[in-house]
């Protein structure tokens, strides 16, 4: 898939790992990960770049099993292209895409934001456990 849209390029058909693990690093959304487990979640993921002529500038991943549930993981923007319809673009192709039309979608983060809500997305009143890796104890 690849989607020109105001200038920026959306495509899933090609991914920078090295660009991934500094746009995250500049975010702080590493989580104690290295730039090796950052490329094996990459390997594993349906990744979503968005580039500004070669640049990339924004970024989403998710894990699916493309039968029941699909998460949404790693959702990150450069902050000096906020606020220009780019984040709306990404949700917009990933809750549409076919690829997730039957599952389930959970959005991964940290904050309970309005913009989320436009895209049907719930804060779920249900418990979560989670049993962290190693590399988060």
């Amino acid at each position: 898939m690849q989607l020109e849209k105001d200038g920026f390029l959306y495509t899933d058909e090609r991914v920078d790992p090295l660009a991934v693990y500094d746009l995250l690093d500049q975010g702080r959304m590493l989580n104690n990960r290295s730039q090796y487990l950052v490329e094996e979640s990459l390997r594993h993921s349906y990744c979503l770049s968005v580039y500004d002529r070669n640049k990339l500038i924004g970024f989403a991943r998710v894990l699916s099993d493309y039968g029941s549930v699909s998460i949404i993981r790693d959702v990150i923007l450069s902050p000096d292209y906020r606020h220009k319809g780019i984040a709306h673009e990404i949700f917009r192709i990933l809750s549409s895409s076919e690829l997730f039309k039957r599952t389930n979608l959970v959005l991964w983060s940290r904050l309970d934001v309005p913009f989320y809500h436009e895209f049907g997305f719930k804060q779920l009143n249900r418990k979560i456990f989670l049993k962290p890796s190693d590399l988060e104890q």
